[in-house]
């Protein structure tokens, strides 16, 4: 049968890989994933064995000397519970798939698999189903995880290395009798002649001849912004200007 008369899309065709120990069980979980659609389960051996096992009896088993004989059997799902010897034998059995084709692989039959694909002239999408991932592929992946937590790990020692070495206290901590004495053979400090704040405050002096209150700290008598020499009685009697700015004519 050439690969020609096979209407199944890639897409929807699919290998599910698992152990031959969870085989049963992957098995009636996809019937009744897919409970809506009718399905047709094909093996190689002897289908009473499979109808003993499966939890939905409705659903059609045949072998593929029962599927040679009757042209009538088909389904929107077939469900290849193992794979023929022969390459030829399985793609009589996707002729009588209508929409969608899986495989359930165990880890003895792979050989097969590759007949299969060259025979179709494409190869077979595998996918794993949660909860059914065979124990080889979850070691595998274990394996992989741990080379790179070891990795992240040494990566880590090693850039922590290069860096120098602190000792950290929280904040509240500290000990300050573990702070050094001073020298006591330090000169002694000199002595603070300036005068203090107190005496530095501003003190009101009365008024000028203009009515305006005089005080210690500003006196106003000194151009103290320019060169500090005295203010003359002109720039005494000038009016003071506060942010004042030009207005544009409109």
């Amino acid at each position: 049968m050439s690969s020609k008369t096979i209407s199944i899309k890639r897409h929807n065709h699919r290998i599910h890989p698992c152990d031959l120990k969870q085989k049963d069980d992957l098995l009636n979980f996809l019937i009744a994933q897919n409970s809506s659609k009718s399905i047709l389960i094909v093996t190689a051996n002897d289908p009473e064995i499979i109808k003993n096992i499966l939890d939905d009896k409705s659903v059609v088993v045949t072998s593929d000397a029962e599927l040679a004989k009757s042209a009538e059997l088909k389904g929107e799902l077939l469900i290849s519970y193992d794979l023929p010897d022969a390459a030829i034998s399985y793609m009589l059995r996707l002729s009588r798939a209508m929409t969608h084709a899986i495989i359930l692989l165990d880890e003895i039959q792979h050989q097969q698999v590759y007949s299969i694909e060259r025979l179709l002239e494409r190869t077979i999408l595998q996918e794993y189903i949660y909860g059914f991932k065979p124990e080889a592929v979850l070691a595998a992946e274990r394996e992989k995880q741990s080379r790179y937590d070891r990795k992240t790990s040494r990566d880590a020692a090693e850039k922590n290395a290069d860096k120098p070495a602190h000792q950290h206290s929280e904040k509240g901590d500290r000990n300050h009798d573990n702070k050094p004495n001073r020298d006591d053979k330090r000169p002694p400090r000199k002595a603070y002649d300036s005068k203090s704040k107190d005496s530095e405050k501003s003190r009101y002096m009365g008024k000028d001849e203009n009515g305006k209150p005089i005080f210690s700290g500003k006196s106003g008598e000194r151009n103290h912004r320019y060169d500090g020499t005295p203010k003359s009685d002109a720039e005494k009697r000038a009016p003071r200007k506060f942010g004042v700015k030009s207005l544009k004519e409109s």
